[in-house]
């Protein structure tokens, strides 16, 4: 049954149409011819008669508006959604210049081979990605588990990448870290062949390996050092002959493998060119400090370091023998071991803002008072022995990392922050070790206000001595004000002298 105008929703109508409706419909009856009027009738059942029809047209023509109404809006529905059809949905390609651009660049963040693909795309794309010089900067040579370098990157791709940047400078990044050594090349040699070979004679996969493994150990030395003359070939490629390209390095970032059977020493001897525009060189082992020196006296590597800014440097380098202006240095990173550097030169540390010590020398290195007036973080880890004789004249506001242990007396500083991160427990460490270590914190730093102690999850199990420990110090170093317990990196408690009343 069709139902009236009044008992549908208006949202079928546009307002104009429902409003001039509405109108109508209020202006009173619809006009009549002259036999049809109520003058002309005699009795009141014709007038009832009458108004029924003309009730019952009103209804009709109601509900023909209505269906027309709906039948108009559906119409437009359809042909919105038509509309929506048609419009072509935007690609890649159709994206602004600009965007592009913006958006291969973060590609190029770790090595310019990611845009390898993209130049196979079109002429458009190629023409865009090979104009814009910024995009070429980034260098990243690795290799993966295999020794295979990255899809993609080949000397020729370097050679072409350093043309397409033009004259502005490069960020170089040369993963040592991630080759593997001799035996492990081997080995995995050993596991690809056996793979391979079915126990057609019942003999066990032990006695495959044993077997194999006696004639790939003298096998993979040349397939090894094949597949390090590649890797060398592309640091040759970005370092130019003697170097020659290296005065285009704005940053170089050189993790060094943890294996000293890995012959590093080859492709340090190729760092050997004029670096003037160097503003940051990280070059640093992946094993804490362990490695052994790199047989590199006759090597003259980066022999120009006037322009740094940020300098991580292992035991592999002398700083004695580095033209290193320390006067803008802002972030410094070192190992003191038995050659250590001459800490002297940190006093025209001006700029410096982060200094790291990695202490490993077998005996103190002296006395010394460095004044490190804009420094913000001073960070200690090893022996603290070996710097025990150093006074380090920092900011009031300077705060201190220790890490490692403190079974010997630490240097004295000014800092009103101290975080100590503790090895894990073991037979060496107990819990008097940590009073003794926070006891001579409070003692050796000056201005001390807060402790962070940090602790691994392995001294779970001491916890009840640990926090003994962390009472007792407050009531015999009233200078601290409080000191936060943290586990794994999690706050656990804190102790102040109001908790401890």
């Amino acid at each position: 049954m069709t139902q009236p105008l009044s008992s549908h929703s208006h949202a079928f109508f546009p307002n104009q149409i429902l409003e001039g409706f509405e109108s109508a419909r209020s202006s009173g009856p619809i006009s009549s011819s002259t036999s049809d009027r109520p003058s002309m009738l005699d009795s009141v059942n014709d007038i009832g008669t009458l108004l029924d029809k003309r009730r019952q047209r009103i209804s009709a023509l109601s509900n023909q508006l209505y269906e027309e109404m709906r039948a108009y809006v559906d119409l437009g529905t359809s042909l919105d959604q038509h509309r929506i059809v048609d419009i072509p949905r935007p690609t890649l390609l159709s994206l602004p210049d600009e965007l592009l651009i913006e958006i291969f660049s973060y590609l190029t963040g770790d090595g310019n081979h990611h845009l390898h693909p993209f130049l196979l795309v079109n002429k458009k794309l190629y023409r865009l990605v090979t104009s814009r010089s910024s995009l070429w900067t980034h260098f990243n040579i690795s290799v993966d588990t295999k020794f295979d370098v990255a899809k993609g990157l080949s000397t020729s791709w370097i050679m072409a990448s350093l043309e397409r940047a033009k004259d502005l400078l490069l960020t170089i990044t040369i993963r040592c870290d991630t080759i593997p050594s001799p035996s492990e090349y081997a080995a995995l040699l050993v596991q690809e062949a056996t793979a391979s070979i079915p126990d057609v004679y019942q003999i066990s996969r032990l006695d495959i390996d044993a077997i194999r493994l006696s004639n790939m150990y003298y096998e993979s030395w040349d397939h090894y050092m094949e597949k390090f003359q590649q890797f060398l070939s592309l640091i040759r490629a970005i370092t130019g002959p003697n170097g020659a390209l290296m005065h285009r390095w704005k940053s170089a970032f050189i993790p060094l493998p943890d294996d000293d059977t890995v012959p590093i020493d080859e492709i340090i001897e190729l760092f050997v060119g004029d670096t003037p525009h160097l503003e940051t060189l990280q070059v640093k082992s992946t094993n804490g400090g362990e490695t052994e020196e790199y047989p590199l006296e006759e090597t003259y590597v980066f022999p120009n370091l006037s322009s740094i800014r940020t300098l991580v440097i292992d035991t592999i380098f002398d700083l004695r023998e580095l033209s290193i202006n320390f006067t803008q240095i802002r972030f410094l990173e070192i190992y003191l071991a038995d050659r250590s550097p001459l800490l002297d030169a940190f006093n025209s540390c001006n700029s410096l803002q982060e200094l790291t010590l990695q202490c490993y020398s077998s005996e103190p290195l002296g006395h010394y008072k460095l004044q490190l007036l804009s420094l913000k973080l001073l960070r200690l880890t090893g022996f603290m022995e070996c710097i025990e004789e150093v006074t380090f004249l920092t900011p009031p506001s300077t705060k201190l990392e220790l890490l490692g242990e403190l079974d010997q007396r630490i240097p004295s500083a000014h800092a009103s922050v101290v975080a100590w991160f503790l090895p894990e427990f073991g037979r060496d460490i107990r819990c008097d070790y940590i009073h003794s270590g926070l006891l001579q914190i409070a003692t050796e730093v000056i201005g001390v206000r807060k402790l962070f102690v940090s602790l691994d999850g392995t001294w779970l199990g001491e916890m009840k001595l640990v926090r003994e420990m962390m009472k007792v110090c407050l009531v015999e170093r009233p200078n601290l004000n409080a000191i936060d317990l943290m586990i794994s990196g999690k706050l656990i408690e804190t102790f102040d002298h109001a908790s401890d009343s």
